[in-house]
């Protein structure tokens, strides 16, 4: 037996064994012996101890060979293994786990360039696995164990491969011991929340092990003399996430956002492509600056654009209780001006962080959010062509335009003139303001419209209130008139005594010029009797139209207020044989004209039921048998009013003639409508209806008053 076999021996005494070798105690005194490729030819099965295992730099390409060849007599006791700086191109499942008691696996700077899911799955003792300096491009769900599942895998290395996904459920709510995970050097594009992904279970879930070895108490031997130093534990203080170096330019949330409780926690996002700050804060579901902190975000060095986006942040770190540590928290890529500056900086110029607006800004204008004012800011002076104000604007509650050295002659109200705080109109070429533009504007702040030529300026200007040094009206070619006189008593509230204006081509403080300088009480009287005259003259037309078309007039007054201006009251005497009314009106016409029929039932009575009148309609209310004659005149008798419809063959009826006879005996009971027209009846000798026709006391059917007229006249006393 060799020398290293006697001194396992002499180092480690044997120990009874009681049922399989994986199922063993280990205490604090069992040993871990470290050996080498070469040492695998001497026959160990007999030493009682665990081993770590170095196979670097030994051009391995198959590790099923080794298994079944080098590893074979202490497989089960081996507890580290070092197969980096090799050939291995696959790692095969069953090689893991026939090796049950393995805490560690090292396999970088190999050439393998993709995993399988099932490869550490059921590795139940495993705690280290760096699979670093490969060419591996995606790890899958299930690397490290299924889903829920809870394992003892503290550290995990993949950095410095070509990974550029991940499983969604590759980090998962089984991994409570997971410390420690370095993916940096990759070419991942985006940053998933698992890191904040902690959830209390049960730690006696914790799949079986067949061994459970404190490694900060072990003692690390060593069988050659090359000096290593002792074998460090494997677990590492607080908790590190490094994604640097890999190109992350945006935050996902697959796994959902809970902020966990530990302590010393830190995820590394250096030197990758985040670009927009206030999208990963909002993607992490941080609001407040405790949430910010308690991130514990390395985000140094990134591509960051500080716009507007980033004021929200900013501001609620400012004179925060982080504010001390997020001094360097950040650097600016872009914009240009901002290249290199610190998050401290921007702290301190927070009116530096604008974001140019392009939706509805004018062509060729500069429209830019600044948050630091709660301000939209519209500059057109570069453009020097407008000939009027823009149409729209971007939406926003308060906006500053300056559209000064532009051609804009006239100024009119806008759907954004209630949100303008600031207004630069100079050097235009004004010569109107409406006056409800200064009504609208009432949020206005500063207004300038100074070198224009404006002669007069609209009184609303005063009910803004500014002061003088936020409006400015110079460099008009103010006229001075009865109508600017307003301006004296404004100019005196905004101390504007320099202010002139012209009369007859001389120059004129508006302060001096009065009342009477520009003898405006005598316009104002000229002014008044025009005015009065024309009111005079209006009223005159009026009666004159309304004395010659009287009748017409009466009916559009009681039609329109239900007055009748023209009618003389009369005295109604109650007579004890007065009549008693049962209807409204009686309608008479001829009984064989369907066209008269047919307007009488379709139009006639549903308009006397809108005027609220009841009525007798022969065709419709008469009594059959001998007693119609007496039923008709009956009716007659009891009707307010006899409509009679006339059309020319009526005229040939004799009983026709005789309704409107017994009608005629009462004054103002026959109300006569002519259905055809009046040159038809030019020529009838019939009395009274001669009478009736020559004196045009008739309704005409076609007229466009007919039933204002026939409201009317149903209306008159008997």
């Amino acid at each position: 037996m060799d020398w290293i076999y006697v001194l396992l021996l002499t180092c480690f005494p044997m120990t009874s064994h009681m049922g399989s070798s994986h199922e063993c105690v280990c205490d604090d005194n069992q040993k871990v012996v470290k050996i080498y490729r070469h040492n695998l030819t001497s026959d160990l099965s007999g030493v009682d101890a665990f081993y770590d295992v170095d196979l670097s730099h030994e051009s391995i390409t198959d590790l099923q060979t080794l298994l079944s060849s080098s590893l074979t007599s202490i497989r089960l006791q081996i507890i580290h293994l070092n197969l980096s700086y090799n050939h291995i191109q696959q790692v095969q499942g069953s090689f893991v786990t026939s090796l049950p008691k393995l805490r560690s696996i090292v396999l970088s700077s190999n050439n393998i360039s993709s995993v399988d899911k099932c490869v550490f799955m059921d590795a139940k003792c495993l705690q280290t696995i760096d699979i670093s300096r490969n060419n591996i491009e995606q790890l899958p769900s299930g690397l490290l164990g299924r889903q829920g599942e809870v394992l003892r895998i503290k550290k995990f290395n993949a950095s410095r491969n070509q990974i550029s996904s991940m499983g969604s459920e590759l980090f998962h709510e089984g991994l409570i011991y997971l410390k420690t995970v370095d993916i940096s050097f990759n070419n991942l594009e985006y940053f998933d929340s698992w890191p904040y992904k902690t959830k209390s279970i049960d730690q006696t879930l914790v799949s079986g092990c067949p061994i459970d070895i404190n490694t900060s108490s072990l003692r690390l031997n060593y069988i050659t003399a090359e000096g290593y130093t002792h074998y460090n534990d494997i677990s590492v203080e607080g908790y590190t996430f490094n994604l640097s170096h890999n190109n992350i330019s945006y935050f996902k949330r697959a796994l959902g956002l809970e902020l966990g409780q530990q302590q010393n926690f830190k995820i590394d996002l250096t030197f990758n492509n985040l670009q927009d700050l206030a999208g990963c804060i909002k993607a992490l579901n941080a609001s407040t600056p405790s949430d910010i902190a308690f991130l514990r975000l390395e985000l140094k060095n990134n591509p960051w654009f500080c716009d507007c986006s980033v004021y929200n942040i900013v501001h609620r770190v400012n004179n925060s209780l982080y504010m001390d540590q997020a001094t360097e928290y950040l650097y600016c890529q872009d914009p240009p001006d901002l290249r290199n500056k610190s998050f401290g900086y921007l702290m301190k110029n927070m009116d530096k962080l604008i974001c140019n607006i392009s939706e509805d800004c004018p062509i060729g204008c500069l429209c830019q959010d600044r948050p630091s004012e709660d301000l939209l800011t519209v500059d057109c002076s570069m453009v020097k062509t407008l000939t009027r104000l823009p149409e729209r604007l971007p939406k926003y509650p308060r906006i500053s335009l300056n559209l000064s050295g532009n051609q804009i002659q006239i100024i009119v109200t806008k759907k954004y003139t209630n949100v303008l705080t600031q207004l630069d109109v100079s050097h235009n070429r004004l010569t109107y303001i409406h006056p409800k533009f200064f009504d609208d504007g009432e949020m206005l702040k500063f207004v300038d419209i100074s070198s224009n030529s404006l002669t007069s300026l609209p009184i609303t200007l005063r009910n803004l209130r500014l002061p003088s040094s936020d409006v400015r009206v110079e460099n008009n070619s103010l006229v001075c008139s009865c109508d600017s006189l307003w301006m004296n008593d404004w100019l005196m509230e905004i101390d504007g005594n320099n202010m002139t204006c012209t009369v007859n081509g001389n120059e004129h403080y508006i302060q001096s010029v009065t009342y009477n300088s520009l003898t405006c009480y005598r316009d104002q009287v000229l002014i008044a009797c025009f005015i009065l005259g024309g009111l005079l003259s209006v009223i005159i037309i009026f009666v004159v139209v309304c004395y010659k078309w009287k009748y017409e007039t009466s009916v559009l007054f009681y039609h329109v207020f239900g007055v009748r201006p023209f009618d003389k009251p009369k005295k109604v005497d109650v007579k004890e044989d007065a009549p008693v009314f049962s209807c409204d009106v009686y309608i008479s016409s001829n009984r064989q004209n369907p066209k008269i029929i047919g307007w009488v039932t379709k139009r006639l009575l549903p308009k006397l039921k809108n005027f609220n009148k009841t009525y007798y309609y022969p065709p419709k209310d008469d009594i059959p048998g001998d007693s119609q004659a007496d039923a008709i005149t009956d009716a007659m008798a009891c009707s307010r009013k006899i409509l009679v419809i006339l059309d020319d063959s009526e005229l040939d009826k004799e009983w026709c003639i005789e309704e409107f006879y017994i009608g005629h005996q009462i004054a103002g009971k026959v109300i006569l409508v002519l259905f055809d027209s009046p040159n038809k009846f030019e020529d009838i000798e019939t009395e009274p209806i001669q009478t009736y026709i020559n004196r045009q006391n008739y309704i005409q059917m076609d007229h466009k008053l007919f039933w204002p007229k026939l409201k009317y006249e149903l209306s008159k006393m008997n």
